[in-house]
């Protein structure tokens, strides 16, 4: 099978990053990780020195028995368990089951790590067994890209941006910022942004909150996710704005965006 299947077909992908990732490199994962959770699939970073909310390893294992060439047949199923067992039940219309009709099949089976650098997995610090790997070579990052949907490329090259700037603050805040031109390489607007903003949310660590400033032609506005009214009262005090449903929608004078986060840091920090 080769790269472009293993990464289509794969369900699980771990996104493995050497210790110490150039500017470059972190910027390639953070796009394989954006790139794969718009397919639909579960993806995780991992490097020994990540800083990122993105970083939590994936959790379980889902099996399933198949009962192969039965599905005709089988009138009723029900499972009944003993101590430390399980027992599944079939009930046939007709015929029997043999061992030939069964098998186990694991989720994780269809995991992948993708390796970002010329490091081996191992090198990387990647803790998941798992059994196929590839290079995260910038042709293959063309070939990743190429399996979205066009419309989906500007608001994922813009999502992978924001990710790569997040910074951990104290209290489990995590801060990046957009430039105007950001906008323009990404071919994207505010509106993509406020997609962004729901879509790291969703992805990163629930117990964190997350803040990005964005460049406009007059001033620098920002958008918050916190259930920390503390970040958000300090944060609103630099600023003007609203909150609805743990949401801060708010307008700063800067028309830097770094600047104003900056300013914002210090208050936050003092």
């Amino acid at each position: 099978m080769n790269p472009e299947e293993l990464f289509e077909k794969a369900q699980h992908i771990t996104i493995s990053l050497p210790p110490y990732p150039s500017k470059e490199e972190f910027e390639s994962a953070c796009l394989f990780f954006s790139a794969a959770k718009k397919l639909g699939k579960d993806a995780s970073l991992q490097g020994a020195n990540l800083n990122s909310p993105l970083k939590e390893p994936l959790q379980g294992k889902t099996f399933t028995v198949s009962l192969r060439g039965l599905s005709d047949v089988i009138s009723k199923i029900h499972y009944e368990k003993s101590g430390g067992d399980v027992k599944l039940y079939f009930t046939l219309r007709n015929g029997e089951i043999s061992s030939n009709n069964i098998a186990l099949e694991s989720s994780q089976a269809s995991n992948l790590i993708l390796i970002v650098g010329n490091n081996s997995a191992r090198d990387n610090s990647s803790e998941i067994d798992n059994t196929s790997s590839i290079q995260g070579t910038k042709d293959f990052l063309d070939t990743t890209l190429s399996l979205l949907s066009p419309f989906d490329v500007p608001g994922v090259q813009l999502l992978s941006l924001v990710l790569s700037r997040l910074q951990e603050n104290p209290q489990k805040l995590y801060t990046a910022h957009v430039t105007r031109q950001d906008f323009v390489e990404t071919k994207t607007t505010q509106l993509h942004l406020r997609e962004t903003a729901n879509e790291i949310k969703e992805y990163g660590d629930k117990t964190a909150s997350y803040f990005i400033l964005f460049e406009t032609q007059k001033e620098t506005k920002g958008i918050l996710w916190s259930e920390n009214s503390q970040i958000q009262k300090r944060i609103l005090s630099q600023g003007t704005g609203s909150i609805k449903n743990n949401w801060m929608v708010c307008s700063f004078p800067q028309k830097n965006s770094e600047d104003a986060l900056n300013n914002i840091l210090k208050t936050l920090n003092s």
